[in-house]
């Protein structure tokens, strides 16, 4: 399937560089991942993607957070899975910006006698629509003068570096891992062969766009760059209309929009589960054993997050949540978990990855969770110390906030906590 963009396809203008490959910064210097407070969030609320301010993608994961990653450079090195779009050889950054209340990420170096800008996002609003479950846009624009520029696709799939059964449709390269499946386009021709760096020259106003598009048991949906690029525009729309929603007197404004803007990416939009984080394995000291998996929802956790929507005016995410975690609770009655999955499941078992070299080569943590404490006696702390009994099964009392403030009832279950507001406590 494709999408084809009403406007006029702009002719080839960017041009290859000198048949060679392209020399890295530091070609005596084995390559490391960034520190990582050097990452960006890219995301749309089923999957998140971490970028560097070099403009390498060193994490995803498909077809949702909790799923295998197809770019893990983070933590398996080059040789598991990056994608690469920036300058070539050295560079000094200028500016990195989220633009606007919005998700999309704007890095700008400056090379030679040019500055070399970097605008990518992820498509969050995708249902009514012909359009692939995740999709991914990438422009490289230059400014004042051409700016050499090198970009580098190679997918590589889980813990063992699967690689992909690669064929082209079209203009498109196209990889596969049975139901999994990706395509890279671009405005400016067939795209680079798997694993290649490709060194070219962008030149003023005419931007190099790449499009990746993930599909997971369904049809693999092509779509036009100019398409895509204007699909990008129309969410930022939508993103800025999102926060103009919020409430105009919450004090420090601009930090709580960017945070809740955060907390909205990491929130699974097909279930309503808030994911603790889009990463596994990352040791919170090096050298300390706790390296685990935070792609799952804690329940205890994402009511404080929670609150956070309801004060700012943001009741549908909080109704959402509510909604996934009778879900679960029913599920796993008689007992609720520290931690669920994102489809409100149990976690699975722990497992320690072994092709994983970790980050800045400290051994990577385990998959899953361990549960402990309370949890596994069957109980959970919720709010003001109010505690969930194993043989209960009813909703936890902290989000009688959420209910009361949306006057909720759902198939005659009687809410507990008070009216409209309740009381977090001490999240302890």
């Amino acid at each position: 399937m494709s999408i084809s963009s009403e406007r006029r396809h702009r002719p080839p203008v960017t041009e290859p560089a000198e048949p060679k490959p392209a020399v890295s910064p530091f070609p005596n210097e084995p390559w490391q991942p960034a520190a990582i407070g050097d990452y960006g969030l890219l995301g749309d609320t089923r999957t998140a993607a971490l970028v560097s301010s070099t403009g390498s993608l060193d994490w995803m994961c498909a077809p949702a957070f909790d799923g295998e990653p197809i770019f893990g450079a983070l933590l398996g090195g080059r040789e598991a899975g990056q994608f690469i779009a920036g300058p070539a050889g050295p560079a000094r950054l200028l500016t990195r910006r989220y633009r606007g209340h919005t998700a999309t990420l704007e890095t700008t170096w400056s090379s030679g006698a040019g500055t070399l800008m970097l605008t990518e996002g992820m498509v969050a609003e995708v249902s009514g629509a012909l359009l692939p479950t995740t999709l991914l846009v990438r422009r490289l624009s230059a400014h004042g003068a051409p700016v050499a520029a090198v970009v580098r696709f190679s997918p590589r799939l889980g813990e063992t570096h699967r690689v992909p059964r690669i064929s082209r449709r079209a203009r498109d390269l196209v990889c596969e891992w049975g139901p999994l499946a990706l395509s890279l386009g671009s405005n400016q021709g067939c795209p680079l062969p798997d694993g290649e760096e490709q060194a070219l020259v962008v030149h003023p106003g005419h931007p190099l766009t790449l499009v990746l598009s993930v599909a997971y048991g369904e049809p693999l949906i092509h779509v036009d760059p100019e398409t895509a690029w204007q699909l990008v525009l129309d969410d930022e729309r939508r993103w800025e209309t999102w926060s103009e929603e919020v409430d105009a007197g919450i004090p420090f404004r601009e930090q709580v929009l960017r945070s809740l803007l955060t907390l909205r990416l990491l929130t699974y939009s097909p279930s309503g589960a808030p994911v603790a984080a889009p990463t596994t394995s990352l040791p919170e000291n090096p050298g300390g054993i706790r390296n685990w998996d935070y792609r799952f929802a804690w329940p205890r956790d994402a009511s404080i997050g929670v609150a956070a929507f309801l004060h700012a005016g943001k009741a549908d995410v909080a109704l959402n949540f509510f909604g996934w975690l009778l879900h679960a609770s029913r599920l796993q009655r008689p007992r609720l978990p520290a931690l669920l999955t994102l489809s409100g499941r149990a976690v699975p078992r722990e497992r320690e990855p072994a092709r994983l070299a970790g980050l800045l080569r400290e051994p990577p943590g385990a998959d899953g969770q361990r549960r402990r404490g309370a949890a596994s006696a069957g109980r959970l702390r919720l709010g003001a110390g109010r505690r969930l009994g194993a043989g209960t099964g009813r909703p936890p009392a902290v989000l009688g906030n959420v209910a009361g403030h949306a006057r909720l009832r759902r198939h005659g279950d009687r809410v507990l906590g008070g009216p409209g507001r309740g009381d977090l406590g001490n999240p302890r």
